[in-house]
Parts: structure tokens; C-alpha cells; sequence
């Protein structure tokens, strides 16, 4: 009886994310392991445990820089990261909502301190993968709260229904208050928008097609969250 409904569950969840592109999974993870991962977390971001980006720089920065501090790749450089739940449960809910070929890809660390005025542009992660026709492939990010996330603090923002469209012109937004290169896209109706209100422990899955974004942080809340990318074998 227990699985019939967990079964029931899960096909709400994929019929959702099906037709609006992205869909909240309440409680991915225990407390217990959120405040393992947000130990960690702090360490990282503060510099304390020494962290690449993608740009392979080590990350040297203190939280009262207060600046947005992008780690690429935390669990290959962390690797008893991979030995958490999270792991293992974000993986199952990519094949879950997009077939069983999704594989991990990479993850990233995006920390957003309070007070910081950096917006994420409005994008598609499909945006940035030219190489190879990528932008096209079949892929799905689970974006992990290890804070409370909302609009105010630095949330995603998500455009329902946006996925089943093309992958838009990305532009050089030519500014340094954005992340993810400052690349985006300029003209998006906002008047959909929709940003969930995540706690701790709480993770949104979205298309690779989906258009987000995320506001500044205009709260005394950091807003720490671990991704992790999924996609398709070739």
C-alpha cells in the first residue's frame, strides 16, 4: 500500500515537471545531513578548506568579502561528498523525471552572502553548451537548499512552461554584478514568473531548457546552494 502511493507521488512529480519544467522535491535529504553539508559548505566558501573554481583558481575569500563564490566541482574535489545521500537521491530523481540514461555530470557550488547586490541573469542552462549540438541534449539540474531560499535572498526564479520552447540568443550582459560568465538573456516576460519557497534540505529540479534566474540578496540570510547537473549519455 506504502509503495502504491510513493508511486502516485512520484508520477505527480513527473507529470509536473513535464508540462512546467521544473518541480520542488520537499525534504531530499535529513537535517541531519544538511548540517554535514553546510559544515563543509562554510569551510569552502570562507576559503578554510581550499576549493577550485571552474576556472581553476583556488577560491580564496572570506565571507566578509562578501562576494558570490562559485565552486566547480565540490565533490571532485571533496570526494567524501559523494558518500552522502544527496548524491545518490538527486541521481534517482533525474532518471525519475528523465529517463533512465541520466548520469551525474558535474556540481557546483553557488554562494550567495547576505547583502550582495550580483543577480543571476535570466538563462538556460542549455545556453551554455554549444559544444557538440549540446545546447539540445536531454538534461536536469537539481538545485539543493542548505539555507532557506526565496525570492528576497536569491531564489530561483523559474519561467513555468519555458522549456517546451527553443534555446534563445545568450548575450554578454557586459556587467560584473552577474554570474555564469554574464551571459543571459534581456528581453523575458517576467509576468510568470514563479520562485518556491525552499527550506533546508529541499531541492528544485529544472529542464535544461527552463528560462531562470535568481534576485540579488537582499536579506541578512546567506543563501547557500549546492548544484548538481544531469544529463544523457551520449
Amino acid at each position: 500500500h506504502h509503495h502504491s502511493i510513493k508511486r502516485l507521488l512520484v508520477t505527480i512529480n513527473k507529470n509536473f515537471f513535464q508540462d512546467q519544467g521544473y518541480v520542488v522535491v520537499e525534504k531530499l535529504i535529513e537535517q541531519d545531513e544538511v548540517s554535514l553539508l553546510l559544515a563543509d559548505y562554510k569551510l569552502m566558501v570562507s576559503g578554510e578548506i581550499p576549493m577550485k573554481g571552474f576556472d581553476g583558481l583556488i577560491t580564496k575569500v572570506s565571507e566578509q568579502n562578501n562576494k558570490v563564490v562559485q565552486i566547480g566541482n565540490p565533490s571532485d574535489q571533496y570526494t567524501r561528498w559523494r558518500q552522502y545521500s544527496y548524491f545518490q537521491r538527486s541521481l534517482e530523481f533525474a532518471k525519475l523525471l528523465m529517463g533512465e540514461d541520466m548520469e551525474y555530470k558535474y556540481d557546483q557550488i553557488i554562494y550567495k552572502p547576505p547583502y550582495n547586490s550580483a543577480e543571476t541573469a535570466w538563462h538556460q542552462d542549455g545556453g551554455y553548451w554549444e559544444e557538440g549540438g549540446g545546447k539540445y541534449r536531454n538534461a536536469v539540474t537539481c538545485w539543493l537548499a542548505l539555507t532557506p531560499a526565496f525570492l528576497e535572498n536569491g531564489g530561483m526564479k523559474f519561467i513555468p512552461r519555458s522549456h517546451m520552447g527553443e534555446i534563445k540568443v545568450h548575450q554578454p550582459l557586459g556587467n560584473e554584478k552577474g554570474i555564469n560568465e554574464s551571459l543571459g538573456i534581456l528581453d523575458v516576460d517576467e509576468t510568470t514568473a514563479v520562485t518556491n519557497l525552499l527550506f533546508a534540505g529541499d531541492a528544485s529540479f529544472h529542464h535544461s531548457r527552463i528560462l531562470h534566474g535568481a534576485n540579488a540578496n537582499n536579506t541578512q540570510l546567506p543563501r547557500c546552494a549546492l548544484i548538481t547537473h544531469f544529463e544523457a549519455r551520449d
